[in-house]
């Protein structure tokens, strides 16, 4: 295993075959794509199943509503290509099902 430190560094070194394998996040490769050009010399092999987006959390004491408009506010005031790039467009409040998702079993790394 090689670790790299950024998601570019592992794009680049999957690039000059220093790995063969890299997991990026959706948001992070469209930028790669975008923005560097070394990442039209790789290739998707595979997706994890489509969720829902980032979590923001507070404690359960807290009222999250000022959070949510604070964020819903800030994600307005973005210029559109910043909000572009980030791959924002807004607040969606989800029911905690959408996060409960049945995770694979785990293999048998005992038999090889």
């Amino acid at each position: 295993m090689l670790v790299t430190g950024s998601h570019a560094a592992s794009q680049r070194a999957v690039t000059n075959a220093r790995a063969d394998l890299a997991s990026i996040d959706a948001v992070t490769f469209r930028n790669l794509r975008r923005w560097d050009d070394t990442a039209r010399h790789v290739r998707v092999v595979g997706h994890t199943a489509s969720g829902p987006g980032m979590s923001f959390i507070t404690a359960r004491s807290r009222d999250p509503a000022p959070f949510r408009a604070a964020i819903a506010e800030a994600i307005a005031a973005l210029p559109k290509v910043e909000a572009e790039v980030l791959g924002l467009r807004a607040v969606v409040v989800l029911p905690l099902s959408a996060y409960e998702r049945r995770l694979p079993p785990s293999p048998d790394v005992t038999k090889a």
